[in-house]
């Protein structure tokens, strides 16, 4: 731009209110934006995907720690029963019932958008 069309007031006012429409329309985009980002965050934070995974994974946890208590109680028994042999004692009746760990009830009813 020469410095003849800097000088003319028209032109800058002009560009001066083309930089106001400018600064209006990406305030305007701003806010927009702003208020679909806090939408989407009271959506996630009401949304209940993080207490069912957690509940999942307690889950996961509690199975593997069922599975190595019934390991120590095969173990035992298994110990028990060669002890028992090496007196020369028939092995005892056993079942295998050992005491459960109870699962979390968890709800999954989340739909894929």
């Amino acid at each position: 731009m020469s410095a003849e069309l800097r000088d003319d007031c028209e032109v800058r006012a002009d560009l001066h209110q083309r930089v106001d429409d400018v600064r209006d329309r990406l305030w305007s985009i701003s806010d927009e934006r702003k208020e679909q980002s806090e939408a989407e965050r009271m959506s996630v934070m009401s949304d209940s995907w993080l207490d069912d995974h957690l509940g999942l994974l307690d889950n996961h946890f509690i199975t593997l720690m069922q599975a190595e208590v019934d390991r120590y109680h095969d173990t035992v028994i298994l110990l028990r029963d060669y002890y028992r042999a090496m007196d020369g004692h028939a092995p005892d009746e056993q079942t295998a019932e050992y005491a459960r760990l109870p699962l979390l009830e968890v709800t999954l009813v989340h739909t894929i958008d």
